[in-house]
């Protein structure tokens, strides 16, 4: 049987037991602070723009693009990083990256 508390409750619980062990969790890789990090555009075109520009700079997976914006959520970044490689705009590779596709000139 589950029981489900109510997270007041919960969470008063979690703080009284939170000081007794004081743990702090480091990441091997050091990820920019969110103030250093760009917004989440507002609309879709500005979004994709972002995007577009970020896969133009360096290749991606979508957990990178995710964190490259406050409040990017990753489900939309998914989302439109698929619609371009659809597109042809982008590119992915064996890797899982999505990279813009590179132009060849002739003349």
């Amino acid at each position: 049987m589950v029981r489900w508390l109510r997270p007041d409750y919960q969470r008063s619980l979690f703080e009284e037991r939170s000081g007794q062990v004081s743990a702090e969790l480091v990441d091997s890789e050091a990820e920019p602070e969110a103030e250093d990090l760009p917004q989440w555009p507002n609309t879709v075109a500005a979004q994709i723009a972002a995007l577009v520009a970020l896969i133009k700079e360096r290749g991606v997976t979508i957990r990178e693009a995710t964190g490259e914006f406050v409040g990017a959520p990753p489900n939309l970044v998914a989302r439109h990083l698929e619609t371009l490689a659809l597109m042809g705009e982008a590119l992915v590779g064996p890797d899982k990256k999505f990279r813009a596709p590179v132009m060849v000139v002739s003349s």
